[in-house]
This record gives structure tokens, sequence and C-alpha cells, in this order.
């Protein structure tokens, strides 16, 4: 139980910064200039609402790097963590199986 708390708030974490990152990046829709900051959607595209998501996730790097940072730290720490327990409770099978 000690172990799963702190797996779960990192979750908590990961899936807050992701929307927050989302919601931010959602306000290169309003910039007046928004052409200047777009990387891969096509610069014949002339409104606003067909910019591509890749291209709001780089706003929002852009703009507020901590949550955006802090989103791609935990999701590496939740994949890091899933797959430690994953091997770990497969070894411990393995080592049930050979007795």
């Amino acid at each position: 139980m000690k172990k799963i708390i702190p797996f779960l708030i990192l979750v908590l974490i990961m899936i807050y910064t992701f929307f927050l990152t989302s919601w931010i990046g959602s306000y290169l829709m309003l910039e007046e200039n928004w052409k200047e900051f777009v990387v891969f959607t096509p610069q014949s595209v002339t409104d606003r609402n067909d910019i591509y998501l890749l291209d709001q996730w780089i706003y929002a790097f852009n703009v507020r790097p901590v949550p955006s940072y802090t989103f791609i730290v935990s999701l590496f720490l939740v994949i890091s963590i899933s797959i430690y327990y994953l091997r770990k409770r497969k070894r411990k099978q393995k080592a049930k199986k050979d007795i």
C-alpha cells in the first residue's frame, strides 16, 4: 500500500499537467500572429481551428515550460515504475514456477 500511494499521486500529477498543457496550448488560436508559432501546420491554413495539436503542444512548451516539462517527467516516471513492477512481478512468478 505504501508503494501504491506515491504512484497514484504521480499519475494524478501526470493527468493534471497533461490537461494543463493542452489548455495552455489552446491559447495559440487566440494569438494574432499564430502563423509565426506553427511548425507542422501548413502555412496555407487560414482558419485558426485547423491548427495541429502538435503545434499547440510546442506552443505550450514555449510559453509555459514548467507544466509541460512536469508532464514529460511524470509520464517518464509512470512508465518506468510500471515497467519495473511488471518485470519484478514476472520474476516472482517465474521463481514460483521453478520451485
